[in-house]
Order: structure tokens, then C-alpha cells, then sequence
């Protein structure tokens, strides 16, 4: 049995397939596009699209809830920066019972209860008691039964498209020094990224490797099929002239 031949390309097949990998090599990268606009609207409050900040992912993914909101969502409502640092404080030091009602629970008071008190509970979220609010304080980043969920997800769904787009960029004309390290790239970007969803919890530097690999497997992901497609249809020169 003769052993595949490194020389097939994509370029080799007929039109209607190369046609068809064309449109999926557009729906990976339109899909790469808008997952980066979902998850940088995640990251904010308002339709701007930016460069999500930092401070934004270690609210997610490493510092409890009401920390994270204090320092982001909720900033805007907090007068100055001693009610924030009272919030903060507070939770850096375990969320505890002391200090509560004389140091927190007047600014919570003041700025949240509105929306998270009473009869009224925004997001099913209240902070009425040292207790509930105790419980916001205690978690930290993502709770682990969500997190998890959202690991399988993503280790599915964008493994799969690594993979398809692995074995396009696998086909093309490029060295093989190139196609391995193309090929490698979003799959490495994958783990940075999902690992430091965890091990962000511990440590909150690890915000700034989901930031650095979230880009790179976005990036990568929406280049391989453009690099593919680019390889597949480029003109060549006739076999008389080669």
C-alpha cells in the first residue's frame, strides 16, 4: 500500500469541495469574530466594544462577587474610593462578621440596597444581612459547578474547530516547519486559556494569560482558514512551466 503522498493539497480538489470548505473557513472565522464581541460584552455593561480590561477578567474568573462588582459593575456607584476600599477590605479579609455593620453595610445601605434589598432583589442577588452578602464574598471568581461547564464547552466546541482547521492548514502548500507550528498554535492557546480559568482562582496574575492566549486562539483560529483558503485558490503556475 503506497503511503500518502506529503504533496496532496487542497488545491487538488474539485471545485464544489473547495467551494464548500471556502464557506466553512468563512463561518469559523465570522464565528471567531462574534464570540470575541459576546465575550468582551460579557466583560462590560454597555455595547462598547473595546479591549476588555484586566481588572474585568479577575472579576470573573478570581475575586468574589461582590468584590469584583465593587471594583467594576459596581463602581460607578460607589461615591469615592473609601467605599470601595471598605467592600474590599472587608472581603480580603475573609468576609468575616466583625467590622461588617460598622464599616460595610452602610455603604451597601446607601448604594445597593435599592436594588438588592427588601422586597426588591435585582438579579436574585440580595444584601440585606451579613449573611447573604458574607456568602458574595466567600466565592472566588466563577462558581466551580458553572466554570466546569463552561470548560467542557469550550473544550469541545473549540477543539473541534482547531482540529478542522488544523487538518485544512495540514493540506497547503506551506513547510512543514510552518504547518506544525500553525497547526499547534490553537491548540496551545486552548489549554493557556481554559488552565488559567482555574488557576486564576489561586492566583490572580493568571488573568493576564486568559487575556494573552484568549487573543491568540481567536487569532489563530481565524487565520488558519484564511491561510488555507489563500493556498487553496492562489494561482499557480501551469505543470509545462514547472
Amino acid at each position: 500500500m503506497s503511503k500518502p503522498s506529503d504533496k496532496s493539497r487542497l488545491s487538488d480538489l474539485p471545485i464544489p469541495a473547495r467551494i464548500a470548505l471556502t464557506l466553512f473557513a468563512a463561518l469559523i472565522v465570522s464565528g471567531m469574530a462574534v464570540s470575541g464581541i459576546l465575550v468582551n460584552l460579557s466583560l462590560r455593561e454597555d455595547w462598547v466594544v473595546t479591549v476588555p480590561r484586566i481588572e474585568r477578567i479577575q472579576a470573573k474568573y478570581a475575586w468574589s462577587p461582590i468584590k469584583g462588582a465593587a471594583l467594576t459593575s459596581m463602581r460607578e456607584y460607589l461615591v469615592d474610593q473609601e467605599e470601595v476600599d471598605a467592600i474590599t477590605k472587608w472581603c480580603d479579609q475573609g468576609g468575616q462578621r466583625t467590622g461588617f455593620y460598622e464599616n460595610v453595610y452602610p455603604v451597601l445601605e446607601r448604594r445597593c440596597l435599592r436594588c438588592h434589598g427588601g422586597e426588591t432583589v435585582m438579579g436574585n442577588v440580595s444584601m440585606t444581612t451579613w449573611g447573604d452578602v458574607a456568602n458574595l464574598s466567600t466565592i472566588r471568581g466563577m462558581p466551580a459547578r458553572k466554570l466546569a461547564l463552561q470548560t467542557h464547552n469550550h473544550v469541545l466546541g473549540i477543539g473541534l474547530l482547531a482540529l478542522m482547521a488544523g487538518i485544512m492548514i495540514s493540506f497547503t502548500g506551506y513547510s512543514t516547519g510552518t504547518r506544525v507550528i500553525l497547526v499547534a498554535i490553537p491548540f496551545l492557546a486552548m489549554a493557556a486559556d481554559i488552565g488559567s480559568w482555574w488557576l486564576c482562582r489561586m492566583n490572580p496574575d493568571f488573568s493576564w494569560v486568559i487575556w494573552i492566549a484568549g487573543f491568540a486562539m481567536v487569532a489563530s483560529l481565524s487565520a488558519l482558514p484564511l491561510l488555507a483558503v489563500w493556498d487553496m485558490w492562489r494561482p499557480r503556475p501551469s505543470k509545462s512551466m514547472e
